[in-house]
């Protein structure tokens, strides 16, 4: 069975920090984008495990730490736009056509976690990604 890490610091001030300091060390390891805002924002990421309620997150995303993790997730994506020869064609950006039964277990998941379904299937394609290249 998994537990959940106790969040050490009950006061959002202080979750807002730790939030701060883990997204400065993942971003000194220059990581890609994608992997930085998974790391803070998906499921299971940092500011999700700090914030769990949508409400906090909410709150959250009015300080001013908020505002310095997104400069860097920023900054990241700036540096990723210099991409190699055969990846200059991509965009980001795809349209995918599923059945309704998956779009709608995808919006129910996301839903239950809090998250967009972009940034689900965003988490879910690189966990994916990442086990078949090990």
């Amino acid at each position: 069975m998994k537990t959940r890490a106790v969040r050490p610091n009950p006061d959002g001030g202080s979750r807002a920090r730790q939030a701060l300091e883990f997204a400065r060390q993942r971003a000194a390891a220059k990581p890609d984008w994608v992997t930085f805002h998974n790391a803070q924002f998906g499921i299971g990421g940092r500011v999700t495990e700090l914030f769990p309620t949508q409400a906090e997150r909410a709150q959250f995303g009015k300080t001013d730490e908020h505002r310095q993790i997104m400069e860097l997730l920023e900054q990241l994506q700036e540096a990723d736009e210099v991409l190699p020869a055969p990846l200059g064609d991509a965009s980001g950006r795809f349209i995918l056509r599923v059945p309704r039964s998956l779009h709608a277990a995808l919006m129910a998941e996301a839903c239950a976690e809090g998250v967009s379904v972009n940034q689900l299937c965003v988490t879910k394609l690189e966990t994916q990604l990442r086990a078949a290249a090990r």
